[in-house]
């Protein structure tokens, strides 16, 4: 008996597989990278950019119901978007209305909250990878984060954005379907048995959750019916972000396959491949579904060229951005500040569309800078970086396209680096409003070059290491195009996700009116603190060459003027900036002049020098040693007079 009651026991106690425990600890990293007020406030913008776009497009598409001879569709979309924008527009009102449907049907709310805005994480994540709910340490660390969330508003904003949208499209559905509101609905005879009919549960309940979650970017693309290569491509992504390990290469799957649907629909690919597919059918391209993705690539396309309030369209203002060399991630406010829209998004899609379409109508093309600008952030939305990841993996893949063994196993070792660094930093990243307070109470709003030194350390501190005072003896990482520029205070960028920008220099202008960021100004070889010191030394030559240019009218001429203009700029600055470096007298500067001589020379050769020196150190330790310049010349001296040094007894 006894025998038997612990076999019982252990079958029915969960077992968590390895698998299961990696993909817990993916959750709770995942968890703490978005526990951030900046993440709160690009998701609450996020949601409500993409829920006005899908509004309009409801009365788009009543339109062209409208036009299609469908008057009682044309009739219940319009009154279902009028309502709708009711229910946004009385919030507390939604929200109450919502909670009262739940507490009915509590399922319904189980089904809406499985998942956190953007499929960050589970509701039941330890039910689901079969570990013990009742554990002490999973319970405390579901309570810890949970409290975390709580505090920095994750929680909230997720489940106010999602309540909504759920009951604003549940009620349009109800208005558009039936012809009446909910509480209209409600009030018939035999209505709560209506709730679970199956005409109910297809044209309004389900409907409401599937937008809701397109809406929060937490659709799962993993069990939708389809055979498209689009949708395969969804799934396959998904299911490497939702693997053990996987989950680090791309985090956020879900919000990346949401990202590109919505792209997708409102730049109205979506409608141009049902028309396709149908018409090869010899089917109606013209179904509900292909109007529905008609109206939302016709708002897409609104979005870009309507008329806004005060007369002008998004394209507009790009041009005249583009005039000015503004690129196309900042935006200029009244007091004449800039924004900075890199990670906004669906707005984001729109800048760089609408910058698209300006370059097209003012040089008759789009520059090869912007068009690979419009592929990174696209692929940066599963990392939801700057471009980092995406400038890595080009880096290797280029790399590896040159054939060279030494140089791939060192670009694949620099991924893992980067990879491990980007985990260890997410994990604190909670911590970083805390570390901006500790800039104020210093005073120092300098970044430190991570570059340098230890730089897998250096990137997994980054979002601590002014709170707790590390790395303070690094160098100040310099900027090619701003010097002193990378001391200026973003407090958006920490609290509430509205991120501004320091003003643009001569140099940046250039840069921008050729669809080209800052950071594309110069590129320099050699190891860190070379970079970093040409980095200091190139500012002025850069920005008074780009001026120069810019006061004889470059910024109003033809996109290959201002592209030759650029690459000028660029040649000439690099060629001063090192002139200036190799005239410095300063003993450090005439040691990293030739550090960087030795390290161009053949590896083999140096190996073969630092020998026949009777030296056990690299490069870089001779460098911070005493009597570093001597030692790098002789070296320098056995490279450069091998042949004369290993077969002088032949030549005897």
């Amino acid at each position: 008996m006894l025998g038997t009651a612990l076999t019982v026991r252990d079958k029915n106690k969960p077992v968590a597989s390895a698998a299961d425990r990696v993909k817990y600890m993916q959750s709770i990293w995942k968890r703490l990278v978005t526990t951030h007020p900046s993440t709160v406030g690009l998701n609450v913008k996020g949601w409500a950019y993409t829920a006005g776009m899908n509004s309009a497009s409801d009365v788009v598409l009543s339109g062209l119901f409208l036009g299609t001879g469908q008057f009682q569709k044309s009739k219940g979309t319009l009154l279902g978007a009028a309502r709708r924008g009711v229910n946004i527009m009385t919030p507390q009102a939604t929200i109450e209305a919502a909670e009262n449907f739940f507490k009915f049907r509590p399922d319904v709310a189980e089904k809406l909250f499985a998942e956190r805005a953007g499929g960050v994480d589970s509701a039941k994540i330890l039910e689901r990878l079969n570990l013990d709910p009742k554990s002490k340490i999973n319970q405390l660390t579901e309570k810890s984060l949970n409290a975390l969330q709580t505090a920095v508003g994750v929680k909230m904003q997720d489940e106010v954005t999602k309540m909504l949208s759920f009951y604003s499209a549940f009620d349009q559905n109800i208005m558009s379907h039936y012809g009446m509101t909910h509480n209209q609905f409600m009030k018939q005879e035999g209505a709560f048995s209506k709730l679970f009919s199956k005409e109910f549960l297809e044209n309004v309940q389900e409907p409401a959750i599937e937008r809701a979650n397109r809406e929060t970017y937490s659709t799962s693309f993993a069990n939708k019916k389809g055979s498209s290569v689009y949708l395969y491509m969804a799934k396959q992504i998904e299911k490497i972000s939702n693997s053990a390990g996987g989950g680090m290469l791309i985090p956020f799957g879900r919000f990346f396959n949401a990202a590109t649907a919505t792209l997708g629909d409102y730049t109205g690919f979506n409608a141009l491949r049902h028309l396709t597919f149908r018409t090869s059918k010899i089917k109606n391209p013209f179904d509900e579904e292909g109007l529905t993705h008609l109206s939302k690539g016709l708002v897409g396309w609104g979005f870009i060229y309507g008329k806004l309030p005060d007369g002008t369209s998004n394209k507009d203002r790009a041009v005249e951005k583009v005039r000015k060399g503004i690129p196309w991630n900042k935006n200029e406010r009244a007091d004449g500040s800039l924004t900075d829209e890199t990670y906004e998004f669906p707005g984001g899609y729109v800048e760089i569309l609408s910058q698209a379409a300006a370059h097209a109508e003012i040089d008759g093309t789009i520059p090869k800078s912007l068009r690979e600008e419009m592929g990174k952030i696209l692929i940066t939305q599963s990392f939801r970086d700057s471009g980092a990841a995406y400038e890595t993996f080009k880096d290797l893949f280029i790399t590896y396209s040159e054939l060279d063994t030494d140089k791939s196993i060192k670009k694949s070792l620099e991924v893992l680096a980067s990879s491990f660094s980007r985990i260890a930093s997410g994990a604190t990243r909670p911590l970083e409003p805390l570390n901006t307070v500790a800039q104020y109470i210093t005073g120092d709003f300098s970044q430190p070059d991570r570059r340098q030194d230890n730089k897998l350390y250096n990137n997994s501190i980054r979002y601590v290491d002014k709170l707790f005072g590390l790395n303070l003896d690094l160098p100040k990482r310099e900027q090619a195009t701003r010097g002193k520029g990378n001391d200026f205070v973003d407090v958006g960028r920490t609290i509430g996700g509205v991120r501004s920008s320091a003003p643009l220099t001569p140099s940046e202008r250039l840069l921008g009116s050729v669809g080209a960021q800052a950071w594309q100004a110069v590129r320099w070889g050699g190891d860190a603190e070379y970079k970093n010191r040409l980095d200091g030394l190139v500012s002025d030559i850069l920005n008074y060459e780009a001026s120069l240019y810019i006061e004889d009218g470059i910024l109003d001429k033809s996109l290959s003027e201002r592209e030759e203009a650029v690459r000028r700029v660029k040649k000439l600055a690099a060629t001063r900036t090192k002139e200036v470096l190799a005239s410095s007298l300063e003993y450090d500067d005439q040691v990293l002049i030739l550090q960087s001589k030795v390290a161009g020379k053949n590896k083999a050769y140096i190996n073969e020098a630092l020998k026949i020196a009777g030296w056990d150190q690299s490069l870089s330790e001779i460098k911070d040693a005493e009597g570093a310049k001597e030692k790098l010349e002789f070296i320098l001296y056995i490279i450069d007079n091998r042949d004369s040094i290993l077969f002088k007894d032949l030549k005897n």
